[in-house]
């Protein structure tokens, strides 16, 4: 993430080391739909489906995490 986050999902993701372009990546999306998504630009809020991803990082060990981003690069690659 280029500018630290300010809003509650992007400190939890910038704290476990998860950045936008890989969020995006994960998520299938643009980095811009990522960073619109954690600033609440939706009036429903932060989408239900980065949180998920979000907190599913959390729960993760490195090891799983790299191991992940690996098979989704593999599938979308950049």
């Amino acid at each position: 993430m280029g500018k630290t986050p300010t809003s509650p999902w992007g400190l939890r993701a910038h704290a476990s080391g998860l950045h936008q372009k890989d969020l995006a990546r994960l998520a299938g999306t643009d980095p811009i739909n990522v960073s619109r998504g954690l600033r609440g630009d939706w009036t429903s809020g932060v989408p239900k489906h980065l949180q998920a991803l979000i907190i599913a990082w959390e729960l993760m060990t490195p090891a799983q995490r790299e191991d992940w981003m690996r098979q989704v690069v593999a599938i979308v690659p950049e």
